[in-house]
C-alpha cells in the first residue's frame, strides 16, 4: 500500500509541477501586427488635413476663447495623425518627407498648447506658420 501511496504522491508532484510557472519566464510573445495599410481614398485623407488645418486657423487668432488651446491640440494632434497615414501613401521620398514633417510641426503645435495656463504663443504661432509652408510646398508638386 506504502507503493501505491507513494506512486500517485510522485504522480501528482510531477502533474502540479507542469502547471507551475517559474518567476522568470516570460509570457508568449504577441504574434506581430500586420503591416499597416491605409484602407481610405487619398482623397478623403487630404479633406481631412484640410478640415483639421482650417480648425488650426480659425482657432489661433481667438486668444480669449477659452477653448481655444483644446480646440487647437486636438486639430493639430488629427492633424498629425492624418499626415502620419499620409506617409504610406506617398511612393517618392519627397512626399514622404513632406507628410512626416507636417505630422511632426503638428506635433509640435500640440504640445505647445498642453500647458493651458502657459502657452507659448509664439512657438504656436512658428508651428503655425510652419505647418502652412509645408502643405503649400507639398501642394505646389502634388496637386
Amino acid at each position: 500500500m506504502n507503493k501505491i501511496l507513494a506512486a500517485a504522491l510522485a504522480l501528482t508532484l510531477t502533474a502540479g509541477a507542469a502547471w507551475i510557472t517559474p518567476d522568470d519566464e516570460e509570457a508568449p510573445a504577441a504574434p506581430p501586427a500586420p503591416a499597416y495599410s491605409p484602407v481610405g481614398s487619398l482623397d478623403a485623407l487630404m479633406t481631412g488635413h484640410g478640415m483639421a488645418f482650417g480648425g488650426i486657423r480659425e482657432a489661433l487668432p481667438d486668444k480669449e476663447n477659452r477653448r481655444r488651446p483644446r480646440t487647437l491640440q486636438i486639430n493639430a494632434e488629427l492633424l498629425a495623425e492624418l499626415a502620419n497615414i499620409n506617409t504610406y501613401w506617398g511612393r517618392r521620398d519627397d512626399y514622404r518627407n513632406w507628410a512626416g514633417e507636417l505630422r511632426d510641426t503638428a506635433l509640435e503645435l500640440a504640445d505647445a498648447v498642453k500647458k493651458r495656463d502657459s502657452i507659448d504663443e509664439a512657438r504656436v504661432e512658428a508651428a503655425y506658420r510652419k505647418l502652412d509652408a509645408t502643405c503649400t510646398a507639398c501642394h505646389e508638386v502634388y496637386k
